[in-house]
């Protein structure tokens, strides 16, 4: 089975290799990257990813955080063989916190200008745990981001409105306990558009598949395992 994986507000992917590298080998892993120079909406966004979508082979689509919407558009289409959606950390509405007020109150050229001190990246990013490797590539990720691109994507999230209706395909949320960045309010959004949604809290930050990649990675190797073994 495939895990494809759709990235934060980054749009790279680069901060999924903590995670990858807990994910036993018989789960491919592929990363779908957002184009890093262009402003696309999240509908245009979804167009994209479906291009990207494996066309025959069966997947497990996982969206983090920003992506959380893609992955519902897609889990409406009822692909024929895309088998789960594993939402992370994520919201259907605008969850109009931080980070969302952090892009309306400070020009972003300046903010991606600026290094930004490690403490803050413990406090509201990856957790007072969070060891060298992480931050660094954090830091290195932030750095390649457009701030033009960035500043869309944040007024994307400040207008999210979309019209929440059922799906039917597994669908699962990984919770982050000590989200500073989405409210644990929006995990009803996903009560109501899913009556077999399967949830899990792990304690850790908004970042939890980079703070708690091996508990998200064997939660989430069992649960495909499952779904492999009903669909053979």
């Amino acid at each position: 089975m495939k895990l494809v994986l759709l990235p934060g507000m980054d749009g790279t992917g680069n901060l999924f290799q903590p995670f990858i590298n807990e994910v036993p080998s018989d789960i491919d892993c592929t990363v779908i990257s957002y184009p890093n120079n262009e402003c696309l909406s999240y509908k245009e966004l979804e167009a994209y990813v479906l291009d990207k979508l494996p066309k025959e082979e069966d997947f497990v689509l996982l969206a983090e955080s920003f992506s959380g919407p893609i992955g519902y558009l897609l889990a409406k289409r009822n692909l024929a063989n895309m088998k789960g959606v594993i939402f992370v950390a994520t919201f259907l509405q605008s969850p109009k916190k931080l980070l969302v007020n952090l892009g309306e109150l400070l020009p972003l050229s300046l903010l991606l200008a600026l290094p930004i001190p490690k403490f803050i990246i413990k406090q509201f990013f990856l957790g007072k745990n969070a060891n060298n490797y992480i931050i660094t590539l954090f830091k290195k990720t932030l750095k390649n981001i457009s701030s033009e691109v960035l500043s869309f994507r944040i007024k994307e999230i400040s207008k999210l409105c979309l019209n929440l209706e059922k799906i039917r395909i597994k669908s699962y949320y990984i919770q982050a306990l000590n989200d500073k960045l989405v409210s644990s309010n929006n995990l009803a959004s996903f009560t109501t558009i899913s009556d077999i949604l399967k949830t899990i809290k792990i304690n850790g930050p908004h970042f939890i598949l980079q703070a708690k990649p091996k508990e998200c990675a064997e939660f989430i190797t069992n649960e495909i395992r499952l779904i492999t073994s009903q669909s053979t």
